[in-house]
């Protein structure tokens, strides 16, 4: 759904597209602080951005 909203019905690129955003994203934040967030894989349905909250 994500690549068919984003891109649009006619992407020709991989299916996989968002799941390596996904990990360059992540790779990216390895510094970040996990009480600040992080990204959650949540299969079946994608992803979700979480935060911590005490």
């Amino acid at each position: 759904q994500l690549i068919d909203r984003v891109w649009g019905m006619d992407y020709e690129g991989s299916d996989r597209a968002v799941d390596l955003a996904v990990k360059r994203i992540r790779k990216s934040l390895e510094e970040w602080p996990k009480e600040q967030g992080e990204i959650r894989t949540l299969r079946g349905l994608g992803y979700q951005f979480s935060v911590h909250q005490d």
